[in-house]
């Protein structure tokens, strides 16, 4: 299951990752509009357009499952599960675009993670190929799901990359071409996908190819990390399994690859093995700039060619940072119900309390916008199960 696709929410991780803030009322309120608001209703991976007021986002109907399905009656569940014999796409994932000019919102397509084009003129996203109502969102059910682009103009949409095995996800935008890279994806946890390698669809010519291919050692997938584009340059993490497993194995090397040219380039690797718990690394950027990350350090690389930049100690009594803007300026941070946005450079704090668990929360490329979606849940036979997501947005004063 991708991250995209799950429902856990983001109030513990965003507690562990963000810095302290003041009470709120140190600081001035935040002026957060409601976008979505629909009874038993999901909401997966919001995204702004660049340049304008337009939002695309995933809906869709919500089916209890695991240990929320205990709070129901068998005769509450069949009946759940018996809509899928009337209508197979009742509850799939459905592409909803925001026209953003107070015009009602129009579905797109079934399917998940929108990404807007770097001129924002297109959406690109995954094709729920199969109907997915009242299954688990695994590897056998999302298998076949291809990218598609929609046009704006034109108001129509299009295959542009089809897998031959296994399925398509996660589209990701060049912030300056027209080009997208994509997740190539397989069984890689028991019933569970994730990403193994990367495709790319290049618009100016109308063409898609795989620029990473799946491999294996000791019979488990490389699992590969998603695509980050720097200038010229596309980066992505590999995990490669030193040992056999069952679903996934104990211990992995990790290195980084530049896949700009024609053939994959390692440029970085850690001297440890890492696993997938108690010594985790990955990539991340921000300010042009590319961080490899693990328990003990952050080293600076040069995307082009892996030259260490800058190397730091972590410490474990730091004060974490909460999310920062596209332009570094800004911080979002919350603790449970209170979110708070704080201006880095003035230390000028907005805050507001929110009735639900924030599940995902992105800024806008120009760091004056948030979209934040929240998960409300209510009570049903004394239990607390799930009401509704919530999409809102937060619009921030040109003079904060």
């Amino acid at each position: 299951m991708t991250l995209q696709k799950s429902r856990a929410v983001l109030s513990t991780l965003l507690l562990t990752t963000t810095c302290l803030v003041l009470p709120a009322h140190a600081a001035q309120k935040l002026d957060i509009k409601t976008l979505v608001d629909e009874p038993n209703t999901e909401i997966y991976s919001p995204i702004f357009f660049p340049s304008s007021s337009k939002v695309a986002f995933v809906k869709k109907k919500h089916e209890p499952d695991f240990h929320e399905a205990e709070a129901f009656t068998d005769s509450e569940l069949r009946t759940i599960r018996d809509k899928s014999k009337v209508d197979p796409r009742w509850g799939d994932p459905e592409v909803t675009l925001l026209p953003g000019d107070g015009t009602p919102s129009i579905k797109i397509d079934y399917g998940w993670n929108p990404e807007a084009s770097a001129k924002g003129d297109r959406l690109y996203y995954v094709h729920q190929k199969q109907p997915i109502s009242g299954k688990r969102v695994l590897a056998e059910t999302q298998a076949g799901n291809e990218i598609y682009v929609y046009d704006l103009d034109k108001k129509k949409s299009r295959e542009i990359a089809a897998p031959q095995s296994g399925y398509f996800d996660s589209p990701k935008s060049h912030p300056t071409e027209d080009k997208i890279a994509y997740a190539v994806c397989d069984a890689t946890n028991g019933a569970y996908g994730g990403s193994v390698g990367v495709g790319v669809y290049d618009a100016s010519k109308d063409s898609a190819r795989t620029i990473l291919a799946p491999a294996k050692h000791f019979e488990l997938y490389d699992l590969i990390g998603s695509p980050v584009w720097l200038g010229p340059n596309m980066v992505v993490s590999r995990k490669t399994a030193l040992e056999k497993g069952v679903w996934l194995a104990d211990s992995y090397k990790f290195d980084v690859l530049n896949l700009s040219g024609e053939s994959a380039k390692v440029i970085y690797e850690l001297k440890e093995p890492v696993d997938l718990v108690k010594h985790e690394a990955y990539i991340q950027h921000s300010d042009g700039k590319l961080e490899v990350s693990d328990n003990a350090k952050a080293v600076e690389i040069d995307p082009e060619n892996g030259k260490v930049l800058k190397e730091t100690a972590l410490k474990t009594n730091a004060e974490p940072q909460g999310m920062r803007s596209p332009d570094n300026v800004l911080e979002f941070s919350n603790i449970g119900k209170i979110i708070t946005i704080k201006n880095c450079m003035s230390s000028h704090k907005l805050a507001a309390t929110i009735p639900g668990d924030i599940a995902s929360a992105v800024w806008s490329p120009d760091s004056k916008h948030m979209l934040i979606v929240m998960t409300i849940n209510k009570k049903h036979r004394q239990e607390e199960v799930f009401d509704r997501d919530r999409l809102v947005k937060i619009d921030l004063p040109d003079s904060f």
